[in-house]
């Protein structure tokens, strides 16, 4: 049981009275505060314990102020009607221990059978009961009594059904507010308006809509995404500036992505499966919302990396698996160089815990060199073109299947009273999880797209990032390449990369034992092997001293403006974690 509740007792204080008295206070709606109804609950227990001479301690009220008891809400342990059952049940209650209740439907709303057992399980923990609308007293050992229960079944089911009409008559007037919201109306919805927007008019009648102050600081939420700041560095700085939040008890990463996600931000929303289209007054306009969409899509791809101020070791972090078997690929820190410079290689991760074969470490640096000096370079864009178009026909697919699956489901619905009820039901049941399966991958592919809108620039920022690499002679190729190599070590180069590489691809496999790599493109389709063993060598023993084979190669693969490697075609396609098996790796 929670420390702060007033139910617990120590006994080794004073001799208790007879009777201790515990007031239950409660009403559903939180606007009931300003009226009466929490002042005359109090007055008529304290009123009743003074003529039966028992101790009334107002600390030991039991408020639910504002909590339903319609669905058993208040019998939870997050409200003190269920912490005060919950220690009845422990025992932690004063000696001879009265709960004081101003009519039975104070205590539950709930169900019949809800509410009935809850009461006579906290009678028989000893608890007696005493409801002063009717001058009903329980005591352990009357669950037996038959008058007493009818009575009490009786107040139960009557105060049942109440809430019931009243929540009929809650839920007639909300869809009439939603037929004239569909209209075009501006009416009040409640709960179900942006905390942003406050309704101008009366409640029952159509009215109009303004901007609170908290409209201003949803605002700043979007312009600081937009100038690249971080949900956590949102939250941070308004938790420091005391800014009150929208509903949240503080700013948190969690309220800030609900707000950036939310389509309420251009006015949408979504009522019992109708969509108002631009219903409120937008914070931002339809081109910032896709603008917004797209940074966000970029930020989840990111998965993760180290902390603003700290170096960025590896630039496809999360988006390396391995080539042996499927698994992730991480950095392992090596030997110093003799320049003094620290070795970075790939390991597979499944290699330490003996689950690979791969057993080889690749040079990072070897595959940052070719695929930044060599394969973006010849990047073409009429690949990010195709990319698109692949992509663009999965949605068009998925929204043809949802809009078979509509169908079925509109005719199966016509058959009710034409074939049995259960196997209808199991039909429907089927087309209905197929619908939202393939609404949940319709939306992760949308997202996708809103990726791939950005590649292009974010392809030509990675190009803009780097020197010019070229050169005709090898003092120049020479130059260039160790040029790249330093400019591959600058942090806030590496920083840039980091965020731009999840625009550009999908991911990498990397087969450690061959030191080839493959890129997996947006699409999800895995590109040629590509072979980093000259650039290994290069960087092994230094770009000026390499006279061999491999050195001249490198060379001249770089001299061509081409990395002219053995390359051999996948037989299989697949996004980064669908990795080229290992036998497939070994032809």
């Amino acid at each position: 049981m929670p420390e702060d509740t007033a139910f617990e007792a120590d006994h080794t204080s004073l001799a208790p009275p007879k009777v201790t008295a515990y007031s239950l206070v409660r009403f559903s709606y939180g606007t009931q505060a300003l009226g009466s109804s929490e002042h005359r609950q109090l007055e008529q227990c304290k009123s009743e314990c003074a003529r039966r001479g028992w101790k009334f301690d107002e600390s030991l009220c039991i408020s639910d102020l504002g909590v339903s008891a319609f669905r058993g809400k208040n019998f939870t342990v997050k409200a003190a009607l269920g912490r005060f059952l919950d220690a009845a049940k422990k025992g932690l209650l004063l000696p001879s221990p009265t709960l004081v209740v101003e009519n039975p439907d104070r205590f539950s709303r709930a169900e019949l059978d809800c509410a009935d057992s809850t009461l006579w399980t906290l009678v028989k923990c000893g608890v007696n009961v005493l409801f002063l609308s009717n001058g009903l007293f329980l005591t352990k050992g009357d669950e037996n009594e038959v008058t007493k229960r009818a009575i009490l079944m009786f107040e139960f089911h009557r105060a049942n059904q109440e809430s019931k009409r009243k929540s009929e008559l809650a839920k007639g007037s909300f869809r009439k507010k939603l037929s004239q919201a569909e209209q075009g109306h501006a009416v009040d919805l409640g709960v179900h308006m942006p905390s942003w927007v406050d309704f101008v008019g009366d409640s029952r009648q159509p009215g109009a809509f303004k901007f609170n102050d908290l409209a201003k600081v949803i605002r700043r939420v979007v312009d600081m995404t937009f100038d690249g700041r971080s949900t956590y560095e949102i939250a941070r700085a308004f938790c420091g500036e005391g800014i009150p939040t929208p509903r949240a008890r503080h700013w948190n990463r969690s309220l800030v992505c609900h707000i950036l996600y939310s389509p309420l931000l251009v006015g949408t929303t979504k009522l019992c499966g109708k969509t108002l289209d631009h219903y409120y007054p937008a914070i931002v306009t339809d081109a910032e919302w896709e603008r917004l969409q797209m940074a966000l899509a970029q930020n989840s791809n990111r998965r993760g990396g180290p902390r603003s101020g700290f170096p960025v070791r590896n630039l496809f972090r999360n988006r390396s698996k391995c080539s042996e078997c499927g698994g992730p690929v991480s950095t392992h820190q090596g030997r110093p160089l003799a320049s003094g410079q620290i070795n970075h290689c790939f390991e597979c991760c499944n290699t330490r815990e003996g689950r690979c074969k791969a057993g080889h470490y690749l040079r990072m640096d070897a595959i940052e060199m070719d695929f930044f000096g060599s394969y973006l370079k010849n990047y073409p864009a009429h690949v990010l073109a195709s990319q698109e178009q692949v992509l663009q026909s999965r949605i068009n697919s998925l929204r043809e299947r949802i809009r078979v699956c509509d169908q079925q489901l509109a005719d199966a619905a016509e058959l009710i009273a034409q074939v049995p009820v259960k196997a209808l039901a199991d039909k429907m049941r089927k087309l209905n999880g197929e619908k939202l399966a393939a609404q949940v991958e319709l939306e992760k592919q949308l997202k996708q797209n809103w990726q791939m809108n950005a590649a292009p620039t974010a392809w030509q920022d990675v190009l803009n990032t780097f020197k010019a690499t070229n050169g005709n002679t090898i003092a120049e190729l020479n130059a260039a390449s160790e040029e790249l190599q330093k400019e591959l070590s600058d942090p806030d180069i590496r920083r840039r990369l980091r965020d731009l590489i999840p625009s550009v691809i999908n991911g990498i496999v990397v087969d450690l034992k061959n030191e080839h790599y493959a890129v997996v493109d947006l699409s999800g389709k895995r590109g040629p092997w590509r072979d980093v063993s000259a650039y290994t060598a290069a960087l092994r023993e230094g770009w000026r001293h390499r006279t061999d084979s491999l050195g001249i190669a490198h060379r001249r693969n770089l001299q061509d403006g081409t990395f002219k490697a053995q390359v051999r075609e996948p037989k299989t396609t697949g996004s980064v974690l669908q990795a080229n098996s290992g036998a497939e790796a070994a032809k």
